[in-house]
């Protein structure tokens, strides 16, 4: 009899084990996180900049025999606006951009003839097409640029003489600096750019006719703020896992 209680007790237990296990409680599985959203330079922008504008432009009086030099100093306000593309691959990051900029900046120097005579420049606007080429570190970008720049200016005399020539001088330009990518869309910048426009040689209109040498040479620092709409306009690269 002991024996039969004890089977009957052993079928029920492997019987009633599955039901147990069925009444206890499931766990969810476990979801990854979603990968975070890998920021991308590659594409293309636009924006405004401010700073400042440092320029020096050697006058030479070249009537023959070539003597005497006078040497006006500008400076001012810079500010405008400028627009570009980018790609990147790996860390580098290549692009184009090209600036357009108005500033005021005006100098004066004494004509070799003596104080009473001023050479007088006054810069009107300033544009640069260039190519660059930076290293990201994520959202930091630092880089390098160079390429073409336009400069308008206008010369003339003042207190002896009347006469003036306005003229748009070529040359090239070089920078660098860093942006920084604050937003998804938007970056800030900080950049440094040299610009030179070589010899121009130039003779003032009538009644004065005189031939002069012009050799101009421009610093910018700037501060810009540009809209960046990423990935060609599709936004920024998710990484895929």
């Amino acid at each position: 009899m002991r024996k039969l209680l004890l089977s009957g007790v052993a079928v029920a237990s492997i019987f009633s084990v599955p039901a147990i296990a069925a009444d206890m409680p499931v766990k969810m599985p476990v979801k990854a996180a979603p990968p975070a959203p890998v920021f991308s330079w590659t594409g293309c922008y636009v924006g405004a900049n401010i700073g400042g504008i440092w320029a020096r432009d050697v006058w030479t009086d070249t009537n023959p025999p070539p003597s005497g030099e006078a040497t006006p100093h500008a400076s001012s306000i810079v500010g405008g606006g400028q627009g570009g593309c980018d790609y990147q691959t790996g860390a580098l990051v290549f692009g184009v951009e090209g600036m357009f900029d108005w500033t005021d900046a005006k100098g004066s120097a004494p004509d070799k003839f003596g104080p009473a005579l001023l050479e007088n420049d006054k810069y009107k606007w300033l544009s640069t097409v260039t190519g660059r080429i930076g290293y990201a570190v994520d959202r930091t970008l630092w880089y390098v640029k160079a390429g073409g720049a336009w400069v308008n200016t206008q010369h003339f005399f003042s207190n002896a003489f009347t006469g003036s020539l306005t003229q748009t001088t070529d040359g090239v330009v070089v920078g660098g600096g860093v942006e920084w990518a604050f937003a998804p869309h938007w970056s800030v910048k900080i950049e440094y750019d040299y610009m030179d426009l070589g010899k121009k040689n130039v003779r003032f209109p009538a009644p004065l006719g005189f031939p002069f040498e012009f050799k101009e040479q421009i610093h910018t620092v700037t501060v810009g703020l540009n809209y960046r709409f990423g990935d060609w306009g599709k936004g920024p690269v998710v990484a895929k896992y």
